[in-house]
């Protein structure tokens, strides 16, 4: 089985795919700044040492489609991945969760990597030398993104160093 993971903006949207064998998700926020900006601070989490990170992935247009991305560093190693959507309660956004939408286990060091390699190439391909994303209009928030590539490199990845590789 294969994890992967897409990073992609435009036109003010940021759209994260999540691909694990024949599952597959996706996540759109319209210019909404949080929620790219939770899920590297949570992926660094993760990376830098904590066992249990949720980032809850906000549509930005005023419809109900928030979903929560959970990640949760098992015991034997390997990473529990969930998406669920958020449910209404009286008519109210409420922090509870609905169905999961998409379940998969990878391990850790492979859970690392794929994000590492998205999240890099994310910052190559969209951000200027500032780390300025101009088709979101926020920062790629650099020092959570240095954490996770020094974690990434501890276990053996190495970015692309040139921009053509890297998207």
């Amino acid at each position: 089985m294969t994890f992967r993971v897409a990073v992609d903006f435009a036109f003010g949207q940021c759209r994260l795919k999540l691909t694990s064998g024949t599952a597959a998700c996706t996540l759109v926020a319209h210019a909404e700044p949080n929620s790219f900006t939770d899920l590297v601070t949570a992926v660094a989490d993760l990376a830098e040492g904590r066992r249990s990170v949720s980032v809850r992935w906000t549509s930005g247009d005023g419809s109900a489609a928030d979903s929560f991305l959970d990640l949760a560093l098992a015991p034997t190693g390997h990473v529990g991945i969930a998406v669920h959507d958020c449910v209404t309660v009286d008519g109210e956004w409420s922090p509870a969760r609905g169905e999961a939408r998409f379940l998969t286990r990878v391990s850790y060091d492979e859970v690392i990597t794929t994000f590492a390699a998205a999240l890099w190439r994310t910052r190559v391909r969209y951000a200027d030398d500032f780390g300025f994303i101009e088709q979101w209009g926020w920062l790629v928030p650099r020092h959570q993104l240095d954490s996770i590539m020094t974690r990434a490199g501890l276990i053996g990845f190495a970015p692309a160093s040139r921009r053509e590789d890297a998207c």
